[in-house]
């Protein structure tokens, strides 16, 4: 099972912002990794954020748990 912990964020809304991802596979870090936006919002960052875990890790696994700070 592949657990995905994400969060975005910018400064402003819109504004300059980033977002980030960490993949755990049984309690081992596969991948922690980043982006940043010149100008963007807080609902893109936090689901690029989520995107790019599932496109890249989400395939691997059938079942995969995000945790995000955010409701969608």
């Amino acid at each position: 099972m592949i657990e995905v912990y994400t969060d975005g964020s910018c400064s402003g809304n819109p504004g300059p912002g980033g977002w980030g991802a960490v993949i755990v596979e049984d309690g081992s870090v596969l991948n922690a990794t980043s982006e940043r936006s010149p100008q963007t919002t807080n609902n893109r960052m936090e689901m690029s954020a989520i995107l790019w875990a599932l496109e890249n890790y989400g395939k691997e696994s059938p079942l995969a748990i995000v945790w995000s700070d955010s409701a969608y």
